[in-house]
């Protein structure tokens, strides 16, 4: 019996490795009974060149519970969520299989990816911050009181289509020094 069944995962991997994707789904259903991560994992890969995202996430997301940190599951799930136009989950997926690569080939690849999905992105992302020390709350200096400030995140749209964090909050921001520093400083 165990040689029908690597005959089965061969047939489904060798369908998979052809393009030919309805023979490996065709191919893979005996497969999930024992090897159902690579079932899971060709499922996905199948699924998602057939053109349906939310079967291949399925797919994927079952590869994921048996291994958690599959660079294949993660790659896949990254993929198949941003063909349904899901970015910031994409994204998350394709950091983690970042992180759990192992050689420098997908190492690679993981960044390509990431980059590739940060042109995607049609909107930026813009924030300030103001720092202000604590022995400074509520003292006077310059006829104003200091009050601690949070900061402020916004997206706005981006008609570029590219991505970027923009820095422009570091030259906003507003550091209050105790008296005398900010000349020194300054």
């Amino acid at each position: 019996m165990p040689h029908v069944v690597r005959a089965d995962l061969k047939a489904a991997q060798t369908a998979l490795g052809a393009g030919d994707f309805v023979a490996a789904l065709k191919e893979v259903q005996p497969v999930w009974q024992t090897h159902p991560l690579d079932a899971a994992l060709m499922t996905a890969r199948s699924t998602l060149e057939l053109g349906r995202p939310d079967l291949a996430e399925k797919a994927a997301r079952a590869a994921l519970t048996m291994k958690p940190d599959s660079y294949a599951a993660l790659l896949l799930l990254g993929s198949a969520l941003q063909r349904q136009d899901k970015v910031i989950a994409a994204e998350y997926y394709f950091r983690r299989a970042l992180d759990v690569s192992e050689d420098a080939r997908a190492k690679e690849l993981s960044r390509n990816v990431l980059r590739s999905l940060q042109r995607q992105k049609n909107w930026l992302v813009d924030g300030t911050f103001g720092i202000v020390p604590t022995s400074n709350v509520g003292k006077v200096s310059d006829e104003k009181k200091s009050k601690p400030s949070w900061g402020n995140l916004t997206s706005r749209p981006n008609p570029k289509g590219v991505s970027a964090f923009t820095a422009d909050y570091i030259s906003r921001a507003r550091l209050r020094l105790p008296m005398g520093l900010g000349s020194i400083l300054g």
